[in-house]
């Protein structure tokens, strides 16, 4: 059937007794033309082997074919047709929508609203006109409150066009059933993220060897059902519209559970090691990394809160502690931890006190009182435990007892320091830093504070070293101290912070910088 379009579409007929591609060869031989052949993609494998052909037959004949994957003939040269952006998208729902609804029109009170649908539309071109179809019934606004129901809103189309343009799950049914059974379980899978994500993120949630995800995911990438982002370290993503397909797809196969769960124990396990990496040399990159990840990291414990997994909430509070931390998202680390002591009573495990301690340090800053009985909490859960579960719950005390039990600040801090020992060096410079910011003394807050930054420099850790430099400097001058020696240790903190990509300690070293200049 291809042969014989190609062959009307040149002029020419097809002879008894000689094949087809033969006689499409002959004419394209004297022909000088372009051939467009249009929706290649149901039968690629057919029009690519004509095509092949056709352009090895002479000079003259160039084809235009569209597709959604490439042919993959030598010589193919692949244009990608983007989605509309915005400006020209809004465009298309103004003009549809005025032909649908006459007394429609675009003013500033619906701007926003069209803005907004036709992002949430990806720009895709049918979906749009599908959606401006509704504005008989349905306002702008309504339209975008209605789009998780996408499917079902985005279904009247033409009854003139094809079958596959008439609807919005129609049009990507059509690329859906061209997958074979392998592409179509990927793609379903790829449904569990919400945003974009790596290749290993992939691999993990897919759940089966490396060299399946290796040949089945560029076929998803040239069928254009995935998108690549980024060049350096490629990164891949669903439109907003085909995720919500692929998610449905999932939950039809009766496999959603397992594969949240393979995404949840991937992110969790990305999140703690991030942690490690956020007290050395790369933790600008790392902060970089969790901030892209996030609505990966936000399904994930979620995932884990709706499941009633106690001890991978605590888990997730810990690992994400110094993100939230380091990027001011406290509120949101609160409402976790709420969501965290929710689901049942914390059990007597290393990884629950230390996510109760982390949650302590989290609310002192905004509710002392609470951050401080989270740490009580920790520490009578670590009674039996390790030194280092113990060492990090009995800092939590100490850092969050200065507002409501002073007395217990030094001997909680103390003891921290005794049990973190030697091998916790980064754990150490914490509990000095700590020192350093209570103790009552200049001498004693210099001595605690120069033996952090020794600390923190050898680990890697410039931010928290940067942060050490200033409270010698804040000290001093509180003590009406504003010499060379202070300038330079702010000139330290500054380097530091600026070598870290530390914005908040970018600015302390500014503010100290002027307090210095007022003090002298």
């Amino acid at each position: 059937l291809v042969g014989d379009t190609l062959a009307r579409a040149l002029g020419v007929m097809p002879r008894p007794g000689v094949p087809v591609p033969d006689v499409l060869r002959e004419a394209a031989g004297g022909i000088r033309c372009l051939l467009l052949v249009d929706n290649c993609e149901h039968v690629i494998a057919e029009a690519a082997e004509l095509v092949a052909g056709l352009l090895t037959a002479g000079d003259l004949l160039r084809v235009l074919a569209t597709s959604r994957e490439p042919l993959g003939v030598p010589g193919e040269v692949s244009y990608q047709v983007r989605t509309l952006p915005v400006p020209d998208a809004i465009r298309l729902f103004v003009e549809r929508a005025a032909a649908a609804a006459p007394g429609f029109a675009f003013t500033e009170a619906v701007g926003p609203a069209v803005a907004a649908l036709c992002q949430r539309l990806d720009g895709l071109p049918l979906a749009i006109e599908l959606a401006a179809s509704r504005v008989r019934i349905f306002g702008p606004a309504e339209l975008v409150a209605h789009l998780d129901q996408r499917f079902e809103l985005l279904s009247g189309g033409a009854r003139t066009a094809l079958p596959r343009q008439r609807t919005l799950r129609g049009a990507i049914d059509w690329s859906y059933h061209l997958l074979d059974d392998y592409e179509r379980t990927l793609f379903d899978n790829l449904g569990v993220f919400p945003a974009e994500f790596d290749y290993a993120a992939v691999r993990a949630v897919y759940g089966q060897d490396d060299a399946s995800v290796i040949a089945l995911l560029p076929r998803l990438v040239d069928k254009s059902l995935v998108s690549t982002v980024g060049r350096d370290a490629p990164r891949y993503r669903l439109l907003e519209t085909i995720r919500a397909y692929a998610a449905e797809r999932l939950t039809a196969s009766g496999t959603a559970t397992a594969a949240k769960r393979r995404h949840a124990a991937h992110y969790l396990a990305l999140a703690e090691h991030a942690a490690e990496q956020l007290r050395g040399r790369d933790q600008r990159a790392w902060l970089d990394r969790l901030t892209v990840e996030q609505p990966n990291l936000r399904a994930a414990m979620a995932h884990g809160v709706a499941t009633g997994d106690v001890e991978s909430a605590w888990r997730w509070i810990a690992a994400l502690e110094r993100f939230w931390d380091s990027s001011a998202q406290r509120r949101e680390a609160h409402e976790w931890i709420q969501r965290a002591l929710a689901i049942a009573d914390p059990p007597a495990t290393a990884a629950v006190a230390t996510g109760l301690a982390a949650a302590a340090m989290l609310l002192r800053p905004t509710d002392s009182r609470t951050g401080f009985e989270m740490a009580g909490r920790a520490e009578d859960l670590a009674t039996a435990l390790d030194d280092v579960t113990r060492a990090k719950a009995a800092l939590a005390v100490g850092v969050s007892a200065i507002w409501v039990r002073p007395e217990l600040v030094q001997p909680a801090l103390h003891e921290a320091l005794a049990r973190f020992g030697p091998d916790q060096p980064w754990g150490a410079a914490l509990t000095m830093q700590a020192l350093a910011n209570t103790a009552t003394s200049l001498p004693d807050a210099l001595h605690w504070a120069r033996a952090s930054v020794v600390l923190f420099r050898k680990v890697g850790d410039q931010m928290y070293a940067a942060n050490s430099l200033f409270i010698m400097a804040q000290r001093s001058m509180y003590a009406g101290i504003a010499d060379d020696e202070v300038h330079q240790w702010l000139v330290e903190s500054q380097a530091l912070a600026e070598a870290a990509g530390s914005e908040d300690d970018r600015t302390h070293a500014t503010v100290g910088f002027a307090q210095l200049a007022w003090y002298r």
